[in-house]
């Protein structure tokens, strides 16, 4: 019996054993994957171009024209919008015969607001709403306005002085 019970002895010391070599012989590591997202670009295509003709009949008249249209990307990657603003540079030229109104709006030779988009779109057509309103004492003749545009980011951060 004492036989059995160190043979049990000597097999349990060596597995015990074995499995101390086992355990200390595993290796382990960790690894990390790093990187940096930086932002794109706010950009818009050409806004298309519009006309109009009108015939002069003593009275001013509103007449709404094809809508002039842009696409806006946002790949800032942030959520705080955009604006569109418009100018129109050579305004003083033609304000005595007719108004331009985009989005309701009467342009003029000071930037206006046309589109505020108050959060991230990552691609969107913008479609503005344009009207010619003549004056009455209108001049007959070919007209063009320049319009100027500008896209600028949102910015709702509140200054500190």
């Amino acid at each position: 019996m004492n036989r059995k019970l160190i043979r049990r002895s000597l097999f349990l010391a060596s597995l015990v054993g074995f499995l101390n070599i086992a355990s200390a012989s595993a290796n382990t590591d960790t690894t990390q994957v790093t990187g940096t997202v930086t932002s794109g670009n706010l950009s818009f295509t050409k806004p298309s171009d519009s006309s109009f003709k009108i015939r002069l009949n003593g009275e001013n008249q509103i007449k709404t024209i094809s809508s002039i249209k842009t696409i806006v990307t946002d790949f800032r990657g942030i959520d705080e919008g955009w604006q569109l603003l418009v100018k129109s540079a050579n305004y003083m030229s033609y304000k005595s015969n007719y108004h331009l109104i985009l989005n309701d709006t009467d342009v003029t030779n000071n930037n206006i607001v046309i589109v505020n988009q108050k959060k991230q779109s990552l691609t969107q057509e913008i479609v503005i709403n344009t009207k010619i309103d003549v004056e009455a004492r209108a001049r007959a003749g070919d007209y063009r306005s320049q319009l100027d545009w500008n896209l600028q980011p949102n910015v709702d951060k509140q200054l500190v002085e």
